[in-house]
């Protein structure tokens, strides 16, 4: 099926199997997009980071092609800062924050913002979530834009991954240091390179400011 901004359903509930794939592909591409491109990081990226996001989108009831809208953000977030690594709690907060912006593109009556403190285990308050929001906005030069074809390029994407996870165990980027340095040919294919995403290399801070910028967001007074 041929998903559009139109026919993606405003609700999905998903079963702990079907959340426990999706995280584990967003985290797959977190980990290789603004992760550590060394298994010595693997300190930095762990599996509660992952079993984090699986709650969030068991309570969140999003559809799964947001979660990959959000994923492609933050690749267009990586295209304009090519140097930003950053550990997992930072690359966390960063996802958050583009998950609520793919849910405000992609459907008319998104998620209210006073709902994200429980999805979230009030992990971050309104004023947190408010700034983050903020941060990535500035970040992507507020460009939102997303391309119906990307909806399926991930719907297939999340398809083949359900399938290998089904015969096979995860793939843990960071377990071995074979995997340094190596990211999937489909999480490639998947981001694509836009006209207008040209790279800047001193838009963002990186390495370890972008820990203590992403990683506690601190508050700010709401509009």
């Amino acid at each position: 099926m041929t998903l559009e901004f139109g026919n993606i359903p405003e609700s999905c509930a998903l079963d702990k199997r079907d959340a426990s794939f999706l995280a584990e592909i967003v985290f797959a591409y977190l980990a290789c997009t603004i992760g550590p491109q060394s298994s010595r990081g693997s300190h930095l990226w762990t599996a509660k980071n992952r079993d984090t996001l699986a709650r969030i989108f068991r309570r969140a009831y999003l559809h799964p092609s947001v979660a990959g809208a959000a994923m492609h953000l933050i690749g267009r977030l990586k295209r304009k800062q090519p140097d930003l690594e950053v550990n997992g709690k930072a690359g966390l907060n960063m996802y958050i924050a583009a998950l609520i912006i793919a849910d405000k593109i992609v459907h008319d009556r998104h998620l209210r913002r006073k709902s994200w403190p429980g999805i979230l285990s009030d992990a971050l308050t309104l004023a947190q979530l408010s700034k983050l929001e903020l941060m990535f906005l500035e970040a992507i030069d507020w460009n939102t834009r997303l391309e119906c074809a990307m909806f399926d390029n991930f719907q297939g994407m999340f398809h083949g991954w359900r399938y290998i996870r089904e015969h096979s165990n995860n793939i843990d980027f960071f377990l071995n240091r074979r995997w340094d340095n190596i990211r999937p040919t489909a999480f490639d294919d998947f981001d694509g390179v836009e006209s207008n995403d040209g790279v800047r290399h001193d838009f963002w801070p990186v390495n370890g400011e972008a820990d203590d910028v992403w990683g506690d967001p601190g508050e700010c007074k709401m509009s």
